[in-house]
C-alpha cells in the first residue's frame, strides 16, 4: 500500500511540474506578444510624426518656389533694388504652419553691379514639440540686356 501512495505522489508533482512549466510559457508568450504590440504601436507613432514632418517641408518648398517663380517673372525695373520684409505673393498654404514667418531679401550681389541681384526666400516656422525650422532658397536675377536674349 505504501508504494501505490509514493507512485501517487510522483504522480502529482509531475503533474504540478508540468502545470508550472505551462506557467511559465505562458507568461513568456505574454510578454512577446506585449513586446510586439508595444512596437507596433511605436513605429506608428514614429511614422506619422514623420509624414507631418514631410507634408510640412512639401508645404514651406512650394511656397518658397512659388516665391521665387513670382519674383523671376516681374521685370528687372519693377524689383526693388533693396527689400527685406515678407512675401510679396501670398501663401495660402503657410495657414496651416505654426508661426509661419515668411521673408524675402533682395539685395545687390556684387560691389557695384546693379544689373545683378541676389534674391533669398525663407520661412521659419514652429514645428513638433515647439523646435524651429528653417528653410531657405536663394537665386540670382540679372537684369536681361537690351534687344538681347
Amino acid at each position: 500500500m505504501r508504494v501505490a501512495q509514493t507512485r501517487t505522489g510522483w504522480g502529482a508533482h509531475a503533474r504540478d511540474r508540468r502545470a508550472g512549466a505551462t506557467m511559465v510559457e505562458l507568461v513568456t508568450a505574454l510578454f512577446i506578444v506585449s513586446f510586439g504590440i508595444f512596437s507596433v504601436l511605436t513605429m506608428y507613432h514614429v511614422g506619422m510624426a514623420n509624414a507631418r514632418a514631410i507634408r510640412e517641408h512639401d508645404r514651406v518648398m512650394n511656397a518658397l518656389q512659388n516665391e521665387l517663380e513670382g519674383l523671376r517673372a516681374t521685370p528687372f525695373g519693377e524689383l526693388p533694388p533693396v527689400w527685406d520684409g515678407a512675401f510679396r505673393a501670398t501663401a495660402p498654404d503657410l495657414a496651416e504652419l505654426v508661426n509661419a514667418r515668411p521673408n524675402v531679401t533682395i539685395a545687390p550681389h556684387m560691389e557695384g553691379r546693379v544689373d545683378l541681384l541676389e534674391v533669398t526666400v525663407s520661412i521659419r516656422w514652429s514645428g513638433e514639440h515647439g523646435r524651429t525650422i528653417d528653410k531657405s532658397l536663394v537665386t540670382l536675377i540679372a537684369e536681361k540686356p537690351a534687344g538681347g536674349i
